[in-house]
């Protein structure tokens, strides 16, 4: 499932990134408060989670990773990773999502 995610959000297919996720998922994006334009906190729906992964890889490098031991995606601009994204998956859609945008928790991640 996340490896489809990361296929349509690399290929900006709206359509595609919303087929994935269930009609009540749930997204909490963890900005740390650095948020500028970008969705965050607590979104509901397949429209604002699209909305929130879209506007995280707008000409970004997306690849999967191991993110606490479970398939993720990391987000790229330029070589710098800008987000994080975990999902739990049900009966074949992403429920719950999690954007970490925050900077002092991808340090960590731009130093490995």
């Amino acid at each position: 499932m996340i490896t489809m995610l990361a296929i349509a959000l690399a290929a900006a297919d709206a359509e595609g990134i919303r087929r994935l996720l269930h009609t009540a998922v749930v997204t909490v994006v963890d900005s740390g408060g650095a948020t500028g334009d970008a969705p965050t906190g607590v979104l509901h729906g397949p429209d604002a989670a699209a909305a929130a992964l879209q506007h995280s890889a707008v000409s970004a490098a997306v690849t999967t990773a191991s993110v606490n031991a479970a398939p993720g995606i990391v987000i790229r601009h330029q070589g710098r990773i800008t987000a994080v994204v975990c999902a739990n998956t049900r009966a074949g859609q992403i429920v719950e999502l999690w954007i970490i945008r925050n900077p002092e928790k991808l340090r960590r991640w731009d130093r490995s």
